[in-house]
């Protein structure tokens, strides 16, 4: 996938704050639900929790930006070895996005059943998230 799949998520994008202080509404998967990061030098951001999360065929990474950012996202496995990236430091306007990863590698191979954890940069920032990959 290359960065210029990053779309814009239409008007009524839930933000980090519907799930602050609650678990994570979809499954009983842990994840790592970050706090934005105001005040700060690049503004806030926050990576939202993947859906469908498990998946088998596709899930859609979202995040959200109060300012323009580079954005770097990648998918790692258990083990912190790099599966593939999907956007590149693209700069991107404030507000919410979405990237969906269609379970591949960097070389097109379909990705392992297991957990993948997600990596976003952003404004200086980094944040992480468990993505649950089900066998076909």
């Amino acid at each position: 996938m290359s960065d210029g799949d990053v779309t814009t998520a239409p008007a009524g994008f839930p933000s980090l704050a519907r799930y602050m202080g609650r678990a994570a509404p979809f499954l009983d998967v842990a994840y790592t639900l970050p706090l934005a990061v105001a005040g700060r030098a690049g503004g806030a951001a926050s990576l939202l929790p993947a859906s469908p999360n498990p998946f088998c065929l596709s899930t859609t990474v979202r995040f959200e930006l109060s300012s323009e950012s580079a954005v770097t996202l990648e998918v790692f496995d258990i083990r912190g070895a790099p599966v593939t990236t999907l956007v590149d430091g693209k700069v991107l306007r404030p507000g919410g996005h979405a990237v969906t990863w269609d379970g591949r590698d960097h070389a097109g191979r379909l990705a392992a059943p297991g957990v993948y954890l997600t990596r976003a940069e952003a404004g200086g920032r980094a944040w992480s998230g468990r993505i649950v990959k089900l066998d076909r």
